[in-house]
């Protein structure tokens, strides 16, 4: 996940207000990731790489990322941050194996996540762009939470897409709240 037009925003704040900003949001999102299982893996920039179902099983990872994703969506159409404004957040949730574990060089020590999973993922946060959207699931997402999310959300097909540095396409849905 990451904002939308994070660069435009910095552009009239201090770096140290962009500091508070930031803070303020990764604050409210990592309150409603907790609530649901998830766990924050890494801070880049204005983005997170948040994992479900690792480090703590969770049988339903997928609808509890999908719920996390739309309710960080609700929270952010209420929220007015420290500099006067709503925050608009692109997030993209799939479903698939993926390894954990310590990325190092030297002196340097980093836990993440990594595998062509993450990788989808951000993709499909990305692919927001495109379509206007805020929140984006593979059909594998669709298929474990939907069943599990029909009275809250409805996923709204956008095909099978070419996604950058894919070799099959993905099947992609947009989540739309029905809140």
């Amino acid at each position: 996940m990451d904002i939308e037009a994070f660069t435009t925003i910095c552009e009239s704040l201090s770096p140290d207000d962009a500091v508070n900003l930031l803070n303020e949001y990764f604050s409210l999102l990592v309150e409603i990731i907790n609530h649901h299982g998830g766990v924050v893996n890494q801070f880049q920039g204005d983005a997170m790489l948040v994992t479900f179902n690792i480090p703590v099983v969770d049988a339903n990872h997928a609808a509890d990322a999908v719920q996390t994703a739309v309710e960080i969506q609700l929270a952010l159409a209420e929220h007015i941050f420290c500099h006067g404004e709503k925050m608009v957040t692109r997030i993209g949730v799939n479903t698939g194996n993926i390894v954990t574990g310590s990325v190092s060089a030297n002196d340097r020590l980093n836990y993440t996540a990594h595998g062509d999973t993450v990788s989808v993922a951000a993709r499909l946060g990305s692919l927001n762009k495109e379509f206007g959207s805020r929140v984006m699931v593979s059909g594998e997402t669709k298929s474990l939470a939907e069943s599990k999310l029909d009275s809250i959300v409805d996923f709204n097909a956008k095909g099978e897409l070419l996604i950058r540095g894919k070799s099959e396409a993905v099947k992609v849905y947009e989540v739309i709240s029905k809140s």
